[in-house]
Order: C-alpha cells, then structure tokens, then sequence
C-alpha cells in the first residue's frame, strides 16, 4: 500500500489521473493532520455524528478513500 505522495512517483514516474487525485488526498490529509484542534477543517474531520443512519446504501466517508 501506497502511505506518501513521494511514493507514488517513485511507482510510477508520469501519474495517471487516478494516481493524480490519489497525491491531492494525501496532500490535503497531511495538511489537515498538522492543523490546530480548532481549525474548521480538523474540526470538520474529526466531528462524529450522532443520532440515526438514513435507509439505503452508506456514504463513502472521506477518510475511508484517503486509506485505500
């Protein structure tokens, strides 16, 4: 599994549009876990949901796609 940007380069030395939105999530996960706590983007990720689950398929959660 692929954790840094700097690695999929290495993988692969022209990224392909996949690989491309693959490297702006890690960027971007990586900026929001230096944050500060009170950051809205941090507080934003972190927030947990309450309450009950709508019917039908789940949502693809943000942090799930940044992972896989």
């Amino acid at each position: 599994m692929i954790h840094r940007y700097h690695e999929l380069y290495q993988f692969n030395g022209d990224p392909d549009i996949g690989t491309a939105i693959q490297v702006a999530r890690l960027r971007w996960a990586r900026d929001v876990w230096r944050m500060d706590n009170n950051e809205i983007p941090k507080r934003v990720t972190e927030y947990k949901l309450g309450g009950r689950r709508s019917v039908g398929r789940p949502k693809i959660q943000w942090m799930v796609e940044v992972e896989t």
